[in-house]
Formats: C-alpha cells, structure tokens, sequence
C-alpha cells in the first residue's frame, strides 16, 4: 500500500507587531519611555535634538539622518549605520558604536566622551573641533581621510587604527595609546602633544611641520620621508626607528635619541642635537650643515658617511664626508 501522506508544514509564523517607538519619531523626539529601535529603519529620519540616551540602537539604519544637536548618552549603537547622516554637535557620550559606520558624517563639534569605539568607521567624518576624550575601549578604528582638525584627544585607545591622509592639524593631543596604527601621509601640522606613545606606527610621508613633541616616543615606528621642520622633539625617542629621507630641517632634537635608527638620506640642516644621541645608527648621506650642539652629540659606533659642513668635519671627521663642506656632493641643501 502507498504510505500515508506527509502532514502539511507549519503555517508560517504571523509578523512582528510594529515597533511603537516608530511613532515618536520626529524633531526633539524623546524616547525615555520606548527605549528600543533595534535594527529600525530610520534612514532619513529627522530626529534634529531628539533625546535618545541609552536607546538600543543595535543594527538600526540611520543613513542620511538628521541628528543634530541629538543625546545619545549610553546608547547601543553597535553596528549602526549612520553614514551621511548630520550628527554636528550630537552627544554620544559613553555610547558603544563598537562595528558602528559613520562614514562620511558631519560629526563636528560632536561629543564622544567614554564611547566604546572598536572597529568603528570615521571614513571621510568630519570631527573637525569634537572630543574625544577618555576612550579606554578603542581599537582598529578607521579615520582614514577624515578631518579631526583642532580636536581635543585626551586619554584614549586607539592601537591598531588607521589614520590614513587624515587632517590633525593643530588638534590637543594627550596621554594616546597608538601602537601598531598607521599615519601614511597624514597631517599634523602645528599639533601639541602631551605624553603620547607612537611606538612601531608607520607614519611614511606625515606632515609634523612645527609640532610641539617634546618626548614623544616613536621607538620602533616607520617614518620614511615624513617632514618635522621647525618641530619641537625635546627627549623625543627615535631609537630603532626608520626615518629615511625624513626632514628634521631647524627641529629642536637636544636630548632625542636615536639609537640604531635607520637615518640615510635624513636631513637635519639648521637643527638643534645638544646632547643627542645617534649611536648606533645609520647615517648614510644624512646632512647636517649648520646644526646647533653637534659637538655635544654623540656618535658612537654609527655607520655610513653623512654629509656636514666644516664644524661638522672637524667635529666628527670619522662620520661625515671629508670634501662635503667644500663642495657640498651628495647633499641637497
């Protein structure tokens, strides 16, 4: 006999009931009292200084929307879309945007004190003049090409990130923890910097023309062909660090060291060395014409022959090239 029929599948089951936090959506919304908007569509939504402190906005969709002057104290925006949306002078204190996208946001003057941002993406934001400070969960976030220009980093994590043609110029920057991050090409122009860690970046091409750098670390760090004319790098360390071809062109460098660092081609014209240290290090056609405290520099077992002037010859004649002074060869000046 034929086997008996399969029994009908299971009727599918009825649709989530909507979301009644939709309804309140609008300009100064306020969501005290309907706190869930996970994975909720809001893509153009104008929510212009709503009130959504600690909101779960996990997953939701908030492309191009409107969320200026907005409170998101506490909220959960983990992997939220926010990209092209307004957020100047948003509040996300505290917020996790852990996986978050706010690319290509206009984020200025926004808050983002104590947020959680790992794996966060800044691509093309404009932070320009926003906080942020004391971000102890950061890492692999992306800044690339952003414009964080005049902000204020304070004790933050940030290892791992990019930073790549990002604006930091004249930003405050203050006791960051930045190993293992990349800076290629980046700007940071006319910046402070208090008690920063950039131990093993790679920074090639930056731009940290007239930064104040006193002790900053760049032990270990990448920095072919990056410019610090006119910096401030008092006890700044350079110890094992590729900077090649790097302009260090009227830098303030008395007590820096740069031991075992790979220096060829690096130019130190008009700078300050008062009490330096190179030893060690590789200094194959590095110039150093009308250096400050060179006498005062050491030199102790370096390698290669770099380009001086006659005070530089008589000073370190087993360093520099003896005819350079006189006709200036394989330095450009």
């Amino acid at each position: 006999s034929p086997p008996p029929p399969s029994p009908p599948p299971p009727p599918n089951p009825p649709p989530p009931p909507p979301n009644r936090c939709l309804a309140l959506v609008g300009p100064m919304a306020n969501f005290d009292t309907c706190p869930d908007l996970r994975s909720a569509d809001l893509r153009g939504a104008n929510l212009y200084r709503a009130t959504l402190n600690n909101v779960d906005l996990s997953g939701a969709k908030l492309d191009g929307a409107d969320l200026r002057y907005a409170t998101l104290q506490g909220a959960d925006c983990r992997s939220a879309d926010f990209h092209k949306a307004s957020l100047f002078k948003a509040d996300f204190s505290r917020a996790d945007l852990s996986s978050a996208n706010l690319s290509s946001t206009d984020a200025s003057e926004a808050l983002f004190t104590e947020a959680v941002l790992w794996r966060t993406d800044f691509t093309r934001a404009n932070l320009k003049l926003s906080s942020l400070r004391v971000i102890r969960q950061g890492g692999e976030v992306t800044f690339d090409y952003a414009d964080i220009s005049g902000t204020q980093l304070t004790d933050c994590t940030f290892v791992r990130s990019t930073f790549r043609h990002t604006d930091l110029s004249n930003s405050a920057i203050e006791d960051l923890r930045l190993a293992g991050s990349r800076f290629d090409y980046t700007n940071f122009a006319g910046i402070k910097v208090i008690d920063t860690g950039m131990e093993k970046v790679s920074a090639p091409g930056a731009n940290f023309n007239r930064c104040d750098l006193d002790q900053i670390r760049f032990t270990g760090s990448a920095l072919q062909n990056a410019t610090f004319v006119g910096a401030k790098l008092m006890e700044a360390s350079f110890a094992e660090a590729d900077v090649r071809g790097v302009d260090f062109t009227s830098a303030r460098l008395n007590l820096a060291t740069f031991r075992r660092a790979k220096m060829a081609g690096a130019q130190f014209n008009r700078a300050e060395l008062t009490d330096a240290t190179l030893d060690m290090a590789s200094v194959q056609d590095a110039s150093f014409v009308e250096v400050r405290g060179l006498g005062k520099a050491s030199f102790f077992g370096v390698t290669g022959k770099a380009c001086c002037d006659a005070r530089g010859v008589s000073l370190h004649a087993g360093v520099c090239h003896k005819d350079v002074w006189q006709k200036v060869r394989s330095c450009s000046l």
